[in-house]
């Protein structure tokens, strides 16, 4: 017990010494110095998943947080600050903009990405000099959800780690963030900059450096934010290097996106519920100008995180761009006439049970201590004497309930000068769809409903819970568990999305893939939302095809063609079934026409089309199919020898078709039937002794390639060679046997020919 303290006690010395690089003694000379045009650099540090509660500043007595604890000391204290959702990527949109959800339009993870007209703060400060970095700590804030925007250096390359299973989120601790970190302020350092560290290690799974798994969740999760806290001291301990070699000062601000239920209210994590379990975040805002009696002030009133983005500029002397949500906090700093910010309503909300499961969102607003949650049984918490918000006294007729009802109603319909957003639809390919869906994101924005007629995600608890376990049986392998979990929800729930999503992802599995298959259909057969109403009879419709099934697999895809239209991938899959049914290719044609008119640059479909085409003897349009397979990948070896093919068989550009064959040829030599197009251009073009080269070669390949020794037949009796062309006919008419090639009637009245009776 003694050894801990002892190394406790050093950590706390430690940060304490790295904290006063930047506030202790060398700048007592600047300390009550108000100038706004001071040579700021500013520093955003976000740790995810992080309660206020368990930071010792914030009054968890056991919490082993130094660094955070020191800069409270040196800084002002937010003590309610609420996120506006609990979602790192909304949350984080929310931070960037200070714009509420409702305005940028991100509710969600994987939904985005964020409209270009969003104006960011790192690119109001790289509009004003700023250099400007961010390191990301997990996938879930990638550069394709926008949030890149303004940044010079936006390091979200996580191809490296690999997650712990395949529902989280690929990360990097927090050691791999300060180093990517300093080592992008050393690059900048000469400049002003402004860097965004995003710590993303109190996230679940917890597993800190040194993890003993017997170890109790609330301590598992406690240490993870000791952890991040080590290493943002180390940053912190840079920056102050910085600061002190350049004479700049350095506004500090910290914070985190959400909170963790831990399960009060019956939550484990975080996102279904809006209790301030995983809405009321840290934030702290250091600035070395501060005086000693302005340090360590805690400000009361609940603010929200939208009000990080005005404060930052304001303390920097910048002026906002365009009128947002946030509004600039006291810093303790205000000029003669200035006030702190007034009292005013904090919006929340989740809209997770409704894009995970279809059940209802969460709004609702914070005013001074009470809070009102809207929800199809709405709630009402005076947070005064009830910090737990386990009273709930909603009463649709108390005053203090209308109050908070028409503060939310005009809150969502104030008029403000800034541009409409709308959030964008994501450009995704099949592997990273499927990886979202698994992480349980639909990856799609969905309209809520516009009455209470959705479930409660308050009844469902126990549902989400059931979904948790089988993710969880699923990571371990208890495939056949993790079924029985999902059936119970699908069998209470009938079309909750998610659950839906997780057998999609079981159809081809052995052990299951018959009652998984089985739980979709009935499924199918009910009115589905979107966008499950095209995902469901896709997915089923592939699998059964892949089993042979082509006709029901028909059936479920022409459902899928037909209520998505413009879908490209439906109706390439129903063309493919078809095509598997041997039907003619006059119904597959323009099926896939289609297909290649929605996603103009998709090789796949382009190449199928292409050989439909040719399939039909349409060749020349053929041609151009194959052109425009090769104008994508010029080596696609498939395009460059049917090219010259159809070139070959429709008489149309033989010097091109020579051209695209011997292409072929030089990528793949040891290919017969590469040589045996190739041979064929050369016939035509009368160059029969090069012919019968290729037609060798290939034969030597493979002894038994029929159309070779058919067509060296052909060409031996160009050449004059009769008892060699009546040998290699006769080769070919035996190996072909019952089958009807399009030449076999050519080849034997070539033979009868060549050998009279």
């Amino acid at each position: 017990m003694r050894r801990r303290a002892v190394v406790v006690l050093g950590l706390v010395l430690m940060v304490t010494l790295g904290v006063a690089v930047i506030y202790g003694r060398p700048w007592n000379r600047f300390w009550g110095v108000h100038d706004r045009q001071i040579d700021w650099n500013v520093v955003l540090v976000t740790f995810d998943t992080t309660r206020a509660d368990h930071l010792g500043c914030y009054g968890a007595h056991h919490a082993e947080t130094p660094t955070i604890d020191q800069m409270a000391q040196n800084g002002i204290r937010f003590e309610s600050c609420y996120a506006p959702t609990p979602l790192t990527l909304p949350s984080h949109t929310s931070i960037l903009t200070g714009l509420y959800p409702f305005r940028h339009n991100i509710h969600d993870n994987g939904t985005g990405p964020l409209d270009e007209n969003a104006i960011t703060l790192a690119e109001v400060l790289r509009g004003h000099g700023y250099a400007t970095g961010a390191v990301l700590g997990a996938y879930v804030l990638s550069s394709r959800y926008g949030l890149n925007d303004g940044f010079d250096f936006y390091e979200d390359d996580f191809s490296g780690p690999t997650p712990a299973s395949k529902f989280d989120y690929a990360q990097r601790n927090a050691q791999a963030v300060t180093d990517i970190a300093i080592k992008w302020l050393d690059s900048v350092a000469d400049s002003r900059f402004f860097l965004w560290a995003h710590y993303f290690d109190p996230h679940a799974p917890y597993a800190p450096p040194g993890y003993d798994p017997a170890t109790p969740m609330a301590s598992a999760y406690g240490l993870e934010i000791t952890y991040a806290d080590s290493q943002l001291e180390r940053l912190l301990a840079h920056v102050g290097t910085i600061q002190h070699a350049t004479g700049r000062y350095t506004l500090l601000v910290f914070t985190a996106d959400h909170g963790e239920s831990l399960w009060n209210h019956g939550e484990p994590s975080h996102g279904l519920f809006v209790y301030n379990d995983t809405i009321r975040v840290p934030l702290i805002i250091a600035d070395p100008t501060m005086t000693m009696t302005q340090r360590g002030q805690v400000v009361q009133e609940p603010v929200s995180l939208v009000d990080v983005f005005p404060t930052i500029l304001k303390r920097l002397g910048i002026p906002l761009p365009h009128e947002i949500d946030g509004r600039p906090l006291p810093l303790g700093l205000e000029e003669a006439g200035e006030s702190p910010a007034t009292k005013r309503p904090i919006y929340f909300e989740s809209y997770l049970p409704l894009y995970t499961y279809g059940w209802s969102p969460l709004e609702g607003i914070v005013l001074a201590t009470e809070k009102y949650i809207r929800a199809p049984r709405s709630e009402f918490y005076d947070l005064a004497v009830d910090a737990h918000e386990q009273t709930n006294l909603f009463d649709d007729g108390d005053p203090r309930v209308i109050a908070l009802q028409e503060a939310l109603g005009d809150l969502k319909n104030q008029t403000i000068n800034h541009p409409k957003l709308d959030a964008a639809t994501l450009d995704l390919d099949e592997e990273s769809m499927r990886a979202l869906q698994t992480l349980g994101y639909l990856g799609v924005s969905i309209e809520p409903a516009s009455d209470d007629t959705l479930p409660d995600p308050k009844d469902q608890i126990e549902l989400h819970r059931a979904v948790l376990e089988a993710q969880d049986a699923i990571s371990q392998g208890e495939i056949t568990h993790a079924v029985a979990l999902l059936k119970s929800v699908v069998d209470a729930d009938p079309g909750n999305a998610r659950v839906m999503f997780l057998l999609m992802d079981l159809l081809n599995d052995p052990q299951v893939g018959v009652e998984v298959a089985e739980l979709l259909q009935r499924a199918a057969q009910r009115p589905l939302l979107p966008p499950l109403d095209l995902y469901i009879p896709m997915k089923l419709g592939i699998s059964l095809g892949n089993d042979g099934r082509f006709a029901e697999a028909e059936q479920q895809l022409r459902k899928a063609a037909e209520a998505y239209p413009l879908h490209a991938a439906a109706h390439f899959n129903l063309a493919r079934t078809i095509d598997a049914q041997q039907r003619s290719v006059e119904e597959v044609l323009p099926i896939l026409e289609r297909a290649t008119k929605l996603e103009p640059g998709n090789l796949e479909y382009i190449s199928a089309w292409a050989r439909a085409l040719e399939r039909g003897r349409q060749y020349d349009r053929a041609i151009q199919a194959y052109d425009r397979v090769l104008e994508l990948d010029a080596n696609d070896v498939v395009a460059l020898n049917n090219s010259a093919w159809c070139r070959y068989k429709a008489d149309l550009g033989l010097e091109t078709a020579l051209q695209r064959s011997e292409k072929a040829v030089a990528i793949q030599p040891q290919d017969p039937h590469l040589r045996h197009t190739l041979a064929s251009v050369l016939l035509a073009l009368d160059r029969a002794s090069e012919a019968i080269s290729h037609l060798q070669r290939a034969i030597k390949a493979d002894p038994e390639y029929a159309g070779a020794h058919y067509l060296l037949g052909v060409t031996r009796e160009a050449e004059g060679d009769l008892p060699g062309a009546a040998s290699a006919l006769q080769r070919a008419i035996n190996l072909a046997g019952d089958s009807t090639p399009e030449w076999i009637d050519d080849a034997r009245s070539r033979l009868a020919m060549l050998t009279p009776s």
